[in-house]
């Protein structure tokens, strides 16, 4: 059975390429196409002699290129009625570099790295539970100074990503469709709990239930963003959570106190932005000032995919 995924793609240019395949005898064969609504804004670049974007087997590429964000399709297609469809495709931005910066500006793009797989998936409630409810704990973040919370996101097309404390992950200069997050407090004192939970998915919305730091919830490469989320600080006498969110077509969210609650206008629109912190209860000093923020305009959801399929940060390409 034939698989698929979508991945987001910004404007630039990307190189395909076929890592690897399970069946090596008859490996499946790999083909890359602009999704629907993307067909303007994304070329391939093929070998002057072949006709269609398609990978044959491992050790192959193409490259595509993209004049605004947009989506791409990623087919795996089994060689055979029986043939296996587990295979490793790597996306990799291509660039000429910028003129010198400072060091503390400068920031590599992620690549993406998809694996499909055999297993076969049940219905797609049952799927939904398996990547979000049930999460599984992540290895511990590097340790940094200070008591300040951290969070890791999965960022469609951009993969796992970690803003510091008071950092945007994703936001107005750069919204990108969140689907899960982590948080960690390294210097957590004892006796106190951040907690946190997510609704994630907008055809049959789940909820992960409150966790504990380190815990991952929503979901991976699945295009199921998360449309809202709910944190509470136990223990922690004289601190309060600072919540700030974007979600798609709406105004900027901010929220405060011991618990939070932030979500779009319809409890449906996807968290494109997220800034956390923590600061002192009784704080009087004025809010940190951000610039204009406008509304991102609305998107066509993305088509789920039809099998089971992991998306994995990878090494930014070189150009």
């Amino acid at each position: 059975m034939a698989r698929q995924q979508i991945i987001d793609v910004g404007k630039g240019l990307f190189l395909v390429r076929y890592a690897s395949a399970n069946d090596r005898a008859n490996p499946p064969s790999v083909s890359i196409a602009p999704a629907p609504g993307s067909e303007r804004a994304i070329t391939t670049i093929l070998h002057p002699d072949a006709r269609d974007a398609t990978l044959w087997q491992p050790g192959t590429g193409l490259v595509f290129r993209s004049t605004a964000p947009g989506q791409i399709a990623v087919n795996v297609m089994p060689a055979g009625p029986r043939g296996s469809v587990a295979a490793s495709v790597e996306i990799e931005t291509l660039t000429q570099g910028v003129p010198p910066v400072p060091a503390k500006l400068t920031q590599q793009r992620p690549s993406n790295q998809i694996t499909f797989t055999d297993d076969l998936v049940g219905n797609e409630d049952d799927d939904e539970e398996e990547e979000g409810v049930q999460a599984s704990v992540l290895p511990p973040l590097p340790a940094s100074g200070g008591g300040e919370v951290r969070v890791l996101g999965h960022v469609a097309g951009r993969g796992d990503v970690t803003a510091g404390p008071d950092e945007w992950l994703a936001g107005p200069s750069a919204p990108s469709r969140i689907e899960g997050i982590a948080i960690e407090w390294p210097s957590c004192p004892p006796g106190a709990k951040l907690r946190y939970a997510v609704t994630y998915g907008t055809r049959n919305p789940a909820s992960s239930g409150l966790k504990d730091l380190g815990t991952f919830v929503g979901s991976r490469g699945k295009a199921m963003p998360i449309t809202g989320i709910a944190l509470e600080l136990v223990g922690a006498t004289g601190q309060q959570i600072v919540a700030e969110a974007l979600f798609l077509g709406s105004p900027l969210s901010r929220s405060k106190g011991p618990k939070v609650q932030l979500s779009g206008p319809t409890r449906q629109e996807p968290l494109v932005g997220l800034r956390l912190s923590l600061t002192e209860a009784a704080e009087s000093k004025p809010p940190r000032q951000n610039p204009a923020v406008r509304p991102v305009a609305a998107v066509e959801a993305a088509p789920r995919s039809t099998g089971r399929v992991r998306v994995f940060r990878g090494k930014a390409g070189a150009g």
